[in-house]
């Protein structure tokens, strides 16, 4: 916190970037509290604004703009795209935050080509299809890597054990599900081992 305030007592804070959960370890960041930071940290001429990567949970789990989210981000190579044939982003947001972007684009020359543009729309028919199913499969990877004696660790937003009371609370706020994302630690690195 006492960064972003010296930041912006300089006039150099622009914007708070958080990708939430994050990935790989599945930490929650509270949107809304990041929202008022934003704010609290705007002048009458200065918006800072408040761009959250939602790569993570796509847009069928999470909301952020709903939290106060001025840019949403979106790898749509990932769920958005699904099938492993298209490199593409998406930004969501107000409309003078998209004419800004629009105008960047244009300028730096990253606009995609018909072809991908077509292959995202044709993803979106499938998206929920396709997202449900790698939650339930995640489930399932976790519940078999919970029964390995080689993994010390599962980063999965779904063991809300592993969560502190104040990340369920904004878990259960922010999320609709709990993802598709697994990671976990390997006890003894890099060695061969024996799973079970």
């Amino acid at each position: 916190m006492h960064q972003l305030q010296s930041a912006n007592a300089t006039g150099r804070l622009r914007m708070i970037f958080v990708e939430t959960p994050a990935n790989p370890t599945g930490e929650v960041i509270d949107v809304a509290m990041c929202s008022r930071l934003a704010k609290e940290c705007s002048t009458e001429d200065r918006k800072v604004l408040l761009a959250v990567d939602n790569t993570y949970m796509g847009p069928l789990w999470s909301r952020p703009l709903q939290f106060g989210a001025d840019i949403v981000l979106y790898s749509a190579t990932k769920y958005i795209g699904g099938h492993s044939d298209v490199i593409a982003g998406a930004a969501v947001g107000s409309r003078e935050c998209i004419q800004a972007i629009k105008a960047a684009r244009t300028f730096f020359g990253t606009i995609i080509d018909p072809h991908p543009a077509w292959m995202l729309l044709r993803s979106l028919e499938t998206l929920k299809l396709r997202m449900d199913a790698a939650a339930l499969n995640a489930a399932h990877i976790v519940a078999f890597l919970q029964r390995c004696r080689a993994v010390t660790r599962i980063y999965y937003p779904g063991l809300r054990k592993q969560l502190s009371a104040d990340q369920q609370r904004i878990y259960a706020e922010q999320y609709s599900s709990d993802g598709a994302m697994v990671s976990f630690d390997v006890r003894g690195g890099n060695r061969p081992l024996s799973w079970y």
